[in-house]
């Protein structure tokens, strides 16, 4: 009894619009959420009550959901190609605003003062607000307000490459601010930690030291567009025991639950055999995704790495039909574009970002698991997901609790109902 109790309490409830005559009082018995003029918002918990309610005024419509036709009007989005191949526009229709979700982007640092970009900068608020010349959060490094520059040493993660400046725009550009580019998220709050220098390269201590600073300062994910040459191939002079600070940062994202997205590599080969790290760490630890390129047409791109057991998934990173690679922001309030798979990733980054807004509580298990069904088109023997980043699928679940990364109450309902069949079945002697 006590079950069946339970299992009435848990019927899906809907609400419903009746528009009652100028004039009429409201019927009594209903649950009344809102009332407009002579429209009355109600809950009826019930199908056999619904069919009550038709009697009652001039008409009785469901409170459907409205969506926003998303299409931002930044002037250069038209020439997003890559926007469109992961059904960015189907996913905005139900979620645009990642700024709940801190990323840190481990990369040649980040043009803050952008016009497309500073709005959806993370900044240090202790420091930001603080005394300078001292170290006001405690953390070891002083007046850190917009992140950190690993590479120099100093407080000023200013982008003099322009690599970490487009990676980020692609995925925060701020959308529908009439300026520039759009990002797969319209708003954002993207860390800037600087560890490749103008040349673009840096170290496997500045890797460990940034890592171990996005952590401790709130971040959910990393997104690191960078790797070592593919080791194990004759011009890879790296060892496996050499990777131990890479190894250890990663271990100590996955200690505290941080997401580390990696790109798989330029160099056209199999990273199960030459792998590239940290991105083939995804076969040791469930918080690494690494990420391979695909062009327009959702092809795997020519110079992308590729592995059924080290790659989980690809997103654009490579070029259209035209020709044409990823259009993102540079410095100095300027736009350009880039191909490989450092392109690629901060897709990924993004469609992490969006899932961990609606399930800030999931492992990484659960969200690795999610992306690698959350994909489209065909790259079986690619990629162990055996596809490309489909953004609107990962939207989709996020906002209506889907995907395995939580148990919503349809799924408790099936489970009690299953148990009460188990109940009342009949037993044999």
């Amino acid at each position: 009894m006590v079950l069946l109790l339970l299992l009435a309490s848990l019927a899906f409830s809907e609400e419903f619009i009746v528009k009652l005559p100028e004039g009429a009082p409201v019927p009594s018995g209903l649950r009344v959420i809102e009332r407009f003029k002579n429209y009355l918002l109600v809950d009826v918990p019930e199908e056999s009550s619904r069919g009550q309610l038709s009697a009652l005024g001039e008409y009785v419509v469901r409170n459907v959901e409205l969506r926003l036709l998303a299409r931002p009007n930044d002037p250069l989005y038209g020439r997003q190609w890559a926007l469109k191949v992961v059904k960015a526009e189907k996913a905005w229709e139900r979620r645009r605003d990642c700024s709940g979700v801190v990323v840190a982007f481990v990369d040649t640092g980040i043009d803050y003062l952008h016009e497309d970009l500073r709005a959806n900068l993370w900044r240090n608020p202790k420091e930001c607000s603080g005394t300078p010349g001292y170290d006001d959060d405690g953390n070891g490094y002083v007046d850190d307000c917009m992140g950190y520059d690993f590479a120099n040493d100093d407080p000023d993660p200013m982008d003099d490459n322009g690599h970490g400046t487009h990676s980020a725009g692609v995925m925060g550009a701020t959308g529908n601010n009439g300026k520039g580019v759009a990002g797969a998220c319209w708003k954002a709050k993207i860390m800037a930690l600087k560890i490749l220098d103008s040349s673009g390269t840096g170290t496997a201590m500045d890797f460990l030291k940034a890592v171990h600073y996005a952590v401790d300062k709130g971040a959910a994910v990393v997104n690191t567009s960078l790797g070592t040459c593919p080791v194990g191939h004759p011009s890879c002079p790296v060892q496996e025991s050499d990777l131990l600070p890479l190894r250890e940062a990663v271990e100590y994202a996955l200690n505290h639950g941080v997401m580390v997205v990696a790109a798989a590599g330029n160099d056209g080969i199999d990273a199960d055999r030459y792998p590239v790290y940290p991105a083939a760490y995804t076969r040791s630890y469930p918080n690494v995704v690494s990420v391979c390129s695909v062009d327009g047409n959702g092809e795997l791109s020519s110079f992308s790495n590729y592995g059924a057991k080290s790659v989980d998934l690809c997103a654009p990173g490579g070029v259209d039909s035209n020709g044409t690679a990823v259009l993102s922001t540079f410095p100095s309030d300027t736009y350009g574009f880039l191909s490989g798979t450092s392109v690629a990733t901060p897709f990924v980054s993004a469609a992490v970002a969006y899932l961990l807004l609606k399930h800030p509580y999931a492992t990484v298990s659960d969200l690795k698991s999610y992306l690698l069904q959350a994909v489209q088109g065909d790259l079986r023997g690619k990629a162990r997901s055996g596809g490309y980043l489909d953004l609107s699928a990962v939207v989709s679940t996020a906002s209506s609790g889907g995907g395995g990364c939580s148990t919503g109450s349809g799924s408790l309902l099936l489970s009690l109902l299953l148990l009460l069949i188990l109940l009342t079945r009949p037993r044999t002697p």
